[in-house]
């Protein structure tokens, strides 16, 4: 949704749509877990999603909302009923408490942290790495402030370091796969967070 210049609102169909095809609308934030947006659309839409992400225990295989095994390390464990959450590899079921502290421990960090600092956002994630799937959804949100943050910084200085640069860029690429499954065709959040900055330092760093 956008507002042109003659003040008109204006919706815009973020890939093509072919006669025939039906037309779906986002009414909730889809870099969110399955279970925030269920929430958020009980409390204001009334109604239960039963869309193929929301069915997906694994969220069209980005494991949004998914922790690291604690037993077999590699797997990631999803929540596959209201009690028990299964590993992807190992199958090793758990409690829902068990795996359900670990995230609320990750979210009630996160609410406390600086999220406009470089040093707190880089070492929220580095901790929360070890125990959340790499595109969980606070993992993500952690890693879009940080390219905000970055972003500024380097439009702030005229001759901003390689390394600024190559952490810009790193967490562009991590961010895409990802927006691409939960977020195709064009969106403004592809747009505001990488694209300009990437394309435009990419080639600084390559000369």
């Amino acid at each position: 949704m956008s507002i042109n210049d003659n003040n008109v609102l204006v919706c815009h169909a973020s890939r093509p749509i072919n006669k025939g095809d039906t037309i779906y609308y986002n009414y909730t934030d889809p870099l969110k877990g399955t279970a925030l947006r269920q929430q958020h659309l009980l409390i204001g839409k009334y109604f239960e999603c039963k869309c193929s992400r929301c069915e997906d225990h694994t969220e069209l295989g980005t494991y949004m909302s998914s922790a690291i095994c604690p037993d077999c390390k590699t797997g990631y464990v999803s929540k596959s009923s209201d009690d028990d959450w299964t590993c992807s590899d190992c199958q090793k079921q758990f409690e829902h408490a068990n795996i359900g502290h670990i995230v609320k421990c990750c979210t009630d960090k996160f609410d406390v942290i600086n999220k406009k600092d470089e040093k707190e956002l880089e070492e929220y994630i580095r901790h929360v790495s070890k125990v959340l799937a790499p595109n969980h959804y606070l993992l993500l949100d952690a890693m879009q402030r940080l390219a905000g943050v970055l972003r500024d910084a380097i439009n702030r200085e005229p001759h901003p370091t390689k390394k600024l640069m190559r952490r810009k860029i790193q967490l562009c690429h991590d961010l895409l796969p990802v927006l691409e499954k939960v977020l195709p065709g064009i969106s403004r959040t592809k747009g505001r967070h990488y694209i300009g900055v990437t394309v435009k330092y990419a080639i600084k760093i390559c000369t």
